[in-house]
């Protein structure tokens, strides 16, 4: 690289083949290449397995397929009966129970790792087509709620399931469907 400095030549794709003192330039070209790779790579698996604020921690050797399999411990939430509400369900409502065309939150629970309870014992059911809205002061859970049920958080107990998905084993096909603007 020196002699090409001394000499004002600028190294370009075009001069890549020439060899200096047994050492040829497009070596330096791959290597550079393989860096940008191989830090690209590390970035994103890091960024899986340690994530930020935001994001569900996944197992190490999260891309092996044996490590991805959906959690054993799922159990459907009772379709037969509607969760308790301020109105009575009836009718059409009924029908989209049965259909599994709801958004089904039983028991909710989320404790962060200083031991501050965000989420406690929320039980809520969502009707498609239909208006939802959670309202309460700051800090009382709204948007950890939301990034629960949307995979950003991961909560520490009770179940949720969005039109017959559960959230913590098919985050993926749920992911597909949804759409939330905060």
């Amino acid at each position: 690289m020196l002699y090409m400095q001394i000499n004002n030549i600028a190294v370009t794709f075009s001069n890549m083949d020439i060899e200096i003192e047994n050492y040829q330039i497009r070596f330096t070209f791959f290597l550079l290449i393989g860096h940008i790779l191989f830090w690209s790579l590390a970035t994103l698996y890091l960024d899986q397995v340690f994530p930020n604020e935001f994001g569900v921690q996944k197992h190490p050797l999260f891309f092996i397929p044996y490590f991805n399999k959906k959690a054993a411990t799922h159990q459907p939430l009772p379709s037969a009966a509607p969760l308790a509400s301020v109105e009575p369900v009836e009718g059409v409502f009924l029908d989209m129970i049965e259909q599994k065309q709801t958004i089904n939150v039983k028991n909710l629970v989320k404790r962060y790792d200083s031991g501050k309870l965000a989420v406690n014992d929320l039980s809520l059911q969502m009707f498609k087509n239909q208006i939802f809205v959670l309202l309460g002061h700051n800090g009382a859970g709204k948007t950890t709620t939301i990034s629960m049920l949307t995979g950003l958080l991961k909560f520490t107990a009770g179940q949720a399931e969005i039109f017959g998905l559960d959230v913590n084993s098919d985050l993926k096909q749920i992911q597909q469907m949804m759409g939330v603007c905060p």
